[in-house]
């Protein structure tokens, strides 16, 4: 029986994945030897902390300064993105939300994204005050596909791993949450690398519309 809920957040509850996929491309350009960054090529990532992205990719890309010089710059170009186009929630979050909060599911976050720049996204798409636990790259040790990030967020909302779902949108997503015992909704749109060879959800939807209180129960 499913007694918690804890969502990734880059592609699930906000459109990110867009402007940081054009961010640190840019950044690889300006920074690196010129080799192409595909959409492909960042999909392999996503879910993946910033830092250890920067450190796997650095010499294939030829990167050419410090992991803090580029990550400023990176975190300047999508948050330049941000401002000029803005920062959409998908449809249905806040409903379902509120759906989890009038059935007593606690619910948190755990993302591979950083602590300040978690706290900025989710002010700006309104989310903030959902939101009690959140776990980021900041509080771990080991990002996904490594299992730490949802088992602190399932140990300090006080249930047990395999009383948790995990929402997700990425393989990174899945391997972390079967690693720690947890059931999985995957969002598959089109930053989903799907490899069932690794592994695979219990639930695949195509949009977080799609996501209902009544198949998280199900589970």
């Amino acid at each position: 029986m499913i007694k918690a809920v804890i969502f990734d957040k880059d592609g699930v509850l906000m459109f990110t994945e867009e402007a940081y996929y054009r961010a640190f491309r840019d950044s690889l350009k300006k920074f690196g030897n010129g080799k192409e960054f595909t959409w492909e090529n960042h999909c392999e990532y996503v879910g993946v902390p910033t830092s250890e992205t920067f450190f796997v990719l650095r010499g294939k890309y030829g990167v050419r300064v410090s992991y803090d010089e580029f990550v400023d710059d990176y975190r300047a170009g999508y948050n330049r993105i941000f401002e000029e186009e803005g920062l959409k929630r998908p449809d249905g979050v806040t409903e379902l939300l509120d759906r989890l909060q009038a059935e007593n599911i606690p619910f948190a976050i755990g993302t591979g994204g950083s602590r300040p720049g978690t706290e900025k996204s989710l002010l700006r798409t309104g989310l903030r005050d959902y939101f009690d636990v959140i776990i980021t790259a900041t509080e771990v040790v080991k990002g996904k596909p490594d299992p730490e990030t949802f088992m602190k967020a399932a140990e300090q909302l006080g249930v047990d791993f395999k009383e948790c779902v995990v929402i997700g949108d990425s393989i990174n997503d899945v391997l972390a949450a079967k690693s720690a015992g947890m059931k999985m909704i995957a969002i598959t749109d089109k930053s989903y690398s799907k490899d069932p060879a690794l592994a695979s959800p219990d639930i695949e939807v195509k949009k977080f519309n799609d996501i209902t209180l009544e198949m998280i129960k199900s589970l």
